[in-house]
């Protein structure tokens, strides 16, 4: 599993709750190493505009969503599920 480290995201906590898991991850902030990543795991912020903005400084965005239209598995955490799909329906969002 290849996590993303974009300067935000609890990169330690997610690193060892994989550990606990017994699996093996590695973090990175290289385009390279996210477009030969067989998965991918990006911790989030809960902050979507800060998510975007930070993936955008260090050039991961385009490798990114690269990779996900590729097929490598990908799980966002704490994104509100608005970068992989449509926005998440919540208590008082009429929008599904």
């Amino acid at each position: 599993m290849t996590i993303l480290d974009y300067g935000a995201g609890n990169v330690p906590s997610v690193e060892r709750a994989l550990q606990r898991l017994g699996a093996e991850s590695h973090r990175t902030d290289s385009p390279e190493c996210i477009s030969k990543a067989e998965a991918l795991l990006l911790p989030g912020v809960g902050h979507y505009a800060a998510l975007i903005r930070a993936l955008d400084e260090k050039k991961l965005r385009a490798p990114l969503v690269g990779a996900i239209h590729r097929g490598v598995p990908f799980l966002g955490s704490v994104l509100d599920c608005k970068y992989s799909s449509s926005p998440a329906k919540k208590p008082g969002n009429s929008k599904a």
